[in-house]
């Protein structure tokens, strides 16, 4: 059952979850939602209340975002299957979110390109589908 994705944490998952896909492709994944919500400046605004909370209850929340973080998991799929797509100068989801995936994959395909996050589709959209073809037609 093939599936490709863009910028879902759930399909990133899958990919950790099952090996009955035939390939995963992942165009800016959102792998590390903890990090995000309180590192990146991009969530500033939405971040102070949720944080409030969650620091409360520190380790308890680090330890159960671990469970829905892709890069915390094994690889079910095989690597050469899975093609990453990174947008260098996204601000929602920064490359060293794609980065940190690739590494933990054990470094499967990846594309880079040096957009942001809704640049990259607008601008690279053609490519990003040229490129996507081409990779689904090399694994089959």
């Amino acid at each position: 059952s093939p599936l490709a994705s863009t910028a879902r944490t759930s399909f990133a998952l899958a990919a950790v979850t099952t090996n009955s896909l035939d390939f995963v492709i992942l165009n800016t994944p959102a792998v590390d939602l903890l990090s995000s919500l309180t590192e990146e400046g991009v969530w500033r605004s939405f971040r102070g209340g949720i944080l409030r909370r969650w620091h409360a209850h520190g380790e308890l929340v680090a330890d159960l975002m671990r469970i829905v973080t892709p890069k915390c998991h094994p690889l079910r799929v095989p690597r050469e299957r899975v093609l990453l797509i990174e947008a260098r100068y996204d601000t929602l989801v920064p490359a060293w979110q794609t980065e940190a995936l690739w590494e933990a994959w054990g470094r499967p395909p990846r594309v880079r390109y040096g957009q942001g996050h809704i640049t990259n589709f607008a601008l690279n959209g053609g490519r990003i589908l040229q490129v996507s073809c081409r990779f689904i037609r090399s694994v089959q």
